[in-house]
This record gives C-alpha cells, structure tokens and sequence, in this order.
C-alpha cells in the first residue's frame, strides 16, 4: 500500500474508530512514512479491517513507540529473528506517548517508552474496546527496563557553551526568556522565586540572553559567545521532551500541554518546525551556532556535527552517573532516564521470548553499546 492509498484508508478507518484511536493510527502512518510503511502497516492495515482487534497470531510481534527505543530496537531485531527463523518483527516509531497507547488500545503487542509509565497511562490502559475507559478487570501495564539513557543539553560541535557546566536554575532560566515565557529578566526571576539580581543581566537583541551572559566559557568577541540563543525542540512529544520538561526544565508533568511548540501558552518562541525525534533535532542544531536544544545522549554520542556531553549540576553524562538512576538517584546525572518496552500484564508468547532475548546479558550488552546506550547490566 501506497502512502497516498494508505492515507484514505486511515481516513476510513476515521469514521469507524474513537477519535482517540484515529489519532493514534495518524501517527503510526507519520512514523510508518519516515522508517517504510512495509515495516509494519501489513499487520497494522488487517487490524484496523478487523476493528483494530487485539489479536495478535503466529509467530508475528509488532513494537512500536519512543524514537530513541527505537535505536535499540532495530538492533535488537536482526539478532533475534537471526535466532527465530520465520518469526517477523514489525518496528515502528511514534514517540513514548504513542508507544504507550498502542499497546493499551492492543494495536502493538510490545510498546515502547524512553520515560517511566504515567499514573494516568496506568489508569486508563488497557482499553481494548477502545470506549475511553480502562478495561475491567483487565491486567495492569508492565514497563519492562532495558537499559538506560539521559537526556542532555546540545549545542552546535565546537560551541563555547559545551565546555561549561549548567545549573538547572540556569537552564530554566534560559528557556523562560529566550523561549518568550516571560518578558525580561525580572520576570523571569519572578517567576524562579529568586530575588533581583540573582541571574544575570540580558543583553541580547530584544532583552534575550547571548551565550556569553550565562555560560562562562563563552567570550566576547567571538560568533558563538555573541548570538543571541535560539532554543529548538520538536513537534512530537516524545519521552526525551518529557525527561527534558519535567527533570531539567522543573516542569511536573511536562510542557505546556505536554509539548514545547510554537505558539504555546509556554516557551512560544522556540524553533520547531517539523522537526521530530532526537535525529531532527540534532540536524538542525548543528545548522547554526546559535541554536540549543536537547536530545538524547545515545542519539548524541555518535553524532560529530552536535556537542551533547555537558554537565549539569557539575555531573557529567557519563556511564556510572546515569547507571546512578537505579540505586543513588539523587546523585545521578539529573537528566538520566530508563528505556522501557511496556506490555500489558506480563508478557506471553513471542512477546516474551522477545523480552527474554534481549535481556540476556551478552545480547543487552551488545546492543545497548551499539546505539551507545547504557546496558541493563553493568
């Protein structure tokens, strides 16, 4: 099926199914158009037909959700369908939030999600009838952790700025003013609780901060020190902006309507264009010195155009910081996160063959060193 055909058949599919599902299946379609439709619409399209019936058959599994999971995910395949010959794996990439609804509304047999499962994920999933409402008497959702990741500030490779640790109250008030929440400096300060004079002065076109007023390491003259910072996020609403909103930014909950976009009640003037998920954003960082963003620190690793390893709160991303989350999390790096599959009840069948597989010891290892995450084990 073609992305033309597919479209009309989703707009079908629209008039049958709650808007919630319809949503849902448009972003599958997003995500289907950016990693090939083949990957996982066969399955997808025959449950739709079947009123996106939960029934999954044979030796068949579909994953779909959070686009840095994902990373690990398509490596993670191969090997186990190398060790299953004839089973099929469909992958999908939507972001954590779609990861969850999925796999509640029983369109995925497996989710995925870079953040921990939300009180309000767990009351409402599953919802297999798809009515709105939690399913009675139905098993709960089970996160499964695979591994570990934080979420970083980034900058341009090369900039001032990445040399130099950040305060989260800096962070935050980096993103109040140049993102268009508050006016000037007073406010900003107003709005942190902190008294006049606590942050530095603005002087950037339009009473926005330069790099050179709060990073330390950034002098003028120079072209990165002097611009005028231009914060970019992205259109999805991913687990990587949610860990970033509530962990960095001191956002509970999340973002305005849990997203930083254009034209929100918070952070107006950010940068997003169409931009989503880690590899976007970091594409369009690497553009212009005078951006900064956030993206995952496996995604960053590998990526020689971007600079993602500065420290917050004098910790460093590293290993043995972001492994910090699991048992010492008050002195982990405070952006670290955990990657998670999510099931509902525990898994059966193929599902948890594949969960057992890639739990191993040698094969979480492997995998999570190649997407340049850090491993279930240590």
């Amino acid at each position: 099926m073609n992305l033309k055909n597919l479209k009309k058949f989703v707009k079908k599919a629209e008039d049958a199914v709650s808007p919630v599902v319809a949503t849902l299946m448009l972003v599958l379609v997003a995500a289907g158009a950016a990693v090939g439709i083949s990957v996982f619409m066969g399955s997808f399209q025959e449950e739709a037909q079947e009123s996106l019936s939960a029934d999954v058959s044979g030796d068949a599994l579909t994953i779909g959700g959070s686009s840095t999971v994902y990373e690990f995910s398509k490596r993670a395949i191969p090997l186990f369908e190398a060790a299953n010959p004839g089973v099929t794996v469909e992958l999908s990439s939507g972001g954590s939030g779609a990861g969850v609804q999925g796999v509640g509304l029983g369109l995925l047999d497996i989710g995925s999600a870079s953040r921990d499962i939300k009180v309000e994920e767990f009351s409402a999933y599953p919802d297999f009838d798809k009515n709105g409402e939690q399913d009675v008497g139905a098993d709960d959702l089970v996160p499964h952790t695979i591994g570990y990741d934080a979420v970083v500030p980034m900058f341009q490779a090369g900039h001032c700025a990445a040399e130099d640790d950040i305060t989260k109250q800096t962070l935050q008030a980096i993103w109040l003013l140049n993102g268009g929440e508050t006016a000037d400096v007073a406010a900003t300060e107003t709005a942190l609780g902190l008294n006049p004079g606590d942050l530095p002065a603005a002087t950037g076109a339009g009473g926005k901060y330069i790099f050179a007023d709060v990073f330390s390491t950034c002098t003028s003259p120079a072209t990165d020190a002097d611009a005028v910072i231009t914060l970019v996020s992205r259109k999805d609403t991913g687990g990587t902006m949610v860990v970033f909103c509530e962990k960095l930014l001191g956002k509970e909950g999340g973002c305005g309507d849990k997203k930083i976009a254009v034209g929100a009640t918070e952070y107006p003037d950010v940068v997003q264009a169409d931009l989503l998920g880690n590899q976007d954003a970091q594409e369009k960082v690497a553009e212009d010195v005078q951006y900064m963003g956030y993206t995952s620190i496996g995604g960053a690793t590998s990526d020689s155009t971007v600079d993602a390893s500065k420290s917050v709160e004098g910790v460093e991303p590293k290993e043995e910081n972001i492994r910090k989350l699991l048992n010492d999390p008050s002195n982990a790096f405070p952006g670290a996160r955990p990657l998670n599959y999510v099931t509902v009840g525990e898994p059966v069948g193929m599902a948890a063959k594949y969960l057992e597989f890639v739990l191993l010891p040698t094969y979480n290892q492997e995998i999570a060193e190649a997407a340049d995450f850090v491993s279930f084990y240590e």
